[in-house]
C-alpha cells in the first residue's frame, strides 16, 4: 500500500497456484447439469448451490445437449417427430 505522498510500496502480495480452479469429475458434472434441468430448477440457484459460475453450468448443459444430438445421429433413435391428425367433433381433417 502507498503511504500518503509517498513512491515506495510497504505490502506486496504474491498469489501463486490455481486459486480457485477445481477439477469436477464426469459423474458430477452429469449430476449438477441433471439438476439444472429439473423441472422447476433456475440454473442460476444450482451454480450457486455448487458454487460454481453460471456461465459454467451453461457451457456444461450446452456441451451434454451436443453429446446426446450426436449419439442420437450416431444411434437407429428415431426423430422425435410424430404424425399427427386432429379431429373436431368426429370430423377428420387431414394437413396439406
Amino acid at each position: 500500500m502507498l503511504e500518503h505522498g509517498a513512491d515506495t510500496l510497504r505490502r506486496v502480495e504474491i498469489i501463486t497456484g490455481t486459486g480457485r480452479r477445481r477439477r469436477w469429475s464426469t459423474d458430477a458434472k452429469a449430476a449438477i447439469v441433471a439438476e439444472s434441468f429439473a423441472p422447476g430448477a433456475s440454473v442460476s440457484a444450482v451454480a450457486r448451490g455448487h458454487d460454481i459460475s453460471p456461465s459454467l453450468l451453461f457451457l456444461w448443459r450446452r456441451q451434454t445437449t451436443r453429446v446426446k444430438l450426436a449419439e442420437r445421429r450416431d444411434g437407429d433413435v428415431p426423430p422425435g417427430f410424430v404424425p399427427v391428425a386432429i379431429t373436431v367433433s368426429g370430423a377428420f381433417l387431414p394437413f396439406d
